[in-house]
């Protein structure tokens, strides 16, 4: 069993995983069955992998957000491509939770929305890439 497959079936069961440092947190602990914890257990490593976020692309998704409006079009370009070429290295799954905890960081952080610039809600089409994603 690959740990994507594991996601996908404690994701069916209605387990939640969180990363935190070297260490996997999850529950609802009622949902979790001595099986599905042994699977957490051995694909410890690969899960881990999987949850966290990858910092170079946060750090890409943060420089563009940080480009002044006043910026030129081709910066913004060169670092649209930047984001597009790293996100190509990363698989969809990984690159759209990457998406959503840089933009949430950086909502908390500033309280503008990344995608529109303004201040106040985070604006995440989480619901539509989610089902794109499960496909």
């Amino acid at each position: 069993m690959t740990a994507t497959a594991l996601l996908t079936e404690l994701k069916q069961h209605g387990v939640i995983l969180h990363p935190k440092g070297d260490r996997l947190a999850f529950g609802p602990t009622e949902k979790v069955t001595p099986e599905l914890r042994d699977k957490i257990v051995r694909h410890k490593v690969d899960l881990l992998r999987l949850l966290q976020p990858d910092p170079t692309l946060a750090e890409a998704y943060r420089r563009y957000w940080s480009l002044p409006e006043s910026e030129s079009m081709e910066v913004f370009q060169a670092a649209y491509r930047e984001i597009i070429r790293l996100e190509a290295q990363a698989d969809p799954q990984t690159a759209w939770r990457t998406l959503r905890e840089a933009a949430a960081a950086w909502h908390t952080e500033t309280g503008v929305c990344p995608f529109c610039r303004e201040l106040g809600e985070l604006h995440l089409p989480a619901q539509e890439m989610e089902r794109e994603l499960s496909r």
